[in-house]
């Protein structure tokens, strides 16, 4: 099995990370790959993360399907700063600061054709 990709930092707290995941073929390539961002469920307990939660099966599909894949970690409510809004903030901001955090990457990447998904 390969190994994901690395976890980038887009906020202050250690909970604020997200790992960008490219189809095969897409770094470098002229045509940018849509963008699916996901969110793992788990009623925002420590205990579930992108890499012990269901939705992650999903990703080796949405990159089989040319998706490049966001995989969000955010502050849980037992997080400082977790819990609504918190957690709330923390898609916006995941969402908002990937130009800045992975600027590589995104030129791969069509930041304006978006989709969101997300499970609980």
């Amino acid at each position: 099995s390969i190994a994901p990709p690395p976890m980038l930092q887009y906020g202050p707290h250690t909970e604020q990370r997200l790992r960008i995941t490219l189809p095969h073929g897409k770094s470098g390539d002229k045509q940018q790959a849509p963008v699916a961002v996901l969110f793992h469920g788990g009623y925002w307990k420590q205990q579930w993360t992108v890499d012990n939660t269901p939705i992650a099966s999903i990703v080796p599909d949405l990159l089989a399907k040319g998706f490049g894949v966001v995989e969000v970690e955010y502050r849980r409510r037992d997080d400082e700063g977790g819990g609504w809004p918190g957690t709330n903030q923390d898609a916006l901001l995941a969402i908002n600061s990937l130009p800045a955090v992975a600027p590589d990457e995104c030129t791969a990447l069509d930041l304006g054709n978006v989709v969101l998904i997300g499970h609980s």
